[in-house]
């Protein structure tokens, strides 16, 4: 993970430094964004489980005063969680998470004016809404440590890096996007029966953006 975030702040950096004159639109949009969200914990010790998979959407603001530099903030709801398989049989583990998450990526872009390829990359911090607990067969019965604790930590922070394409067109900007992320933050305490209990999420979307203001001017790419 290190070795990618420095290969894309390496990538940024050089983009940054080529110098040529040009006439360039700054322009501002604003959009919609909505995907399937593909969800892990990982747990210390180790917990066996399967990829959940949960919706992600939500709207965006995206600005760009420079041809290959901008940033795009966003507030979405995701759906996180995990999926345990207790025993050989149909005996199951899922605890269902809702998040309110605020992204600010800054966004790196290398293309045409018509047709990009993005690079994402950026902090997000997500607020807990709702969990649910659902197990087959019901598990109330049985001590299982944290299976009945709520989660003690709403707050998520995490780091996320994205890379996808976007096309312009006379009706608007469409964008797609697989997008990992990685929390640094722990759902349980430690004194729980986890030692760790951070989320990793890969989510996929497909956005749709409308300008909001436009201003021409000339910059050094």
């Amino acid at each position: 993970m290190k070795k990618l975030i420095t290969l894309l702040l390496l990538i940024i950096t050089f983009a940054g430094t080529v110098k040529a004159q040009e006439t360039f639109t700054a322009e501002t949009s604003i959009g919609v964004r909505a995907g399937a969200n593909f969800s892990t914990f990982s747990f210390e010790p180790t917990i066996e489980q399967k990829m959940m998979v949960g919706y992600t959407g939500g709207i965006a603001l995206k600005h760009f005063a420079h041809p290959k530099l901008g940033f795009q903030m966003e507030l979405n709801l995701v759906q996180r969680g995990w999926t345990e398989e207790l025993s050989a049989d149909t005996s199951s583990y899922t605890r269902t998470l809702n998040y309110l998450e605020l992204p600010f990526m800054t966004q790196a872009a290398f293309g045409s004016d018509k047709t990009k390829f993005l690079i994402n990359l950026g902090p997000n911090v997500s607020y807990l809404l709702s969990e649910k607990k659902t197990a087959q067969p019901d598990l109330e019965d049985k001590d299982l440590g944290y299976y009945r604790e709520k989660i003690e930590y709403p707050v998520m922070v995490g780091l996320s890096v994205g890379l996808g394409m976007l096309k312009n067109t006379p009706l608007g900007t469409f964008q797609v996007e697989a997008r990992f992320t990685q929390n640094l933050t722990n759902a349980f305490k430690s004194e729980q029966t986890n030692a760790a209990s951070r989320n990793q999420s890969l989510a996929v979307t497909a956005s749709y953006f409308l300008p909001l203001k436009r201003k021409e001017k000339t910059t050094a790419e």
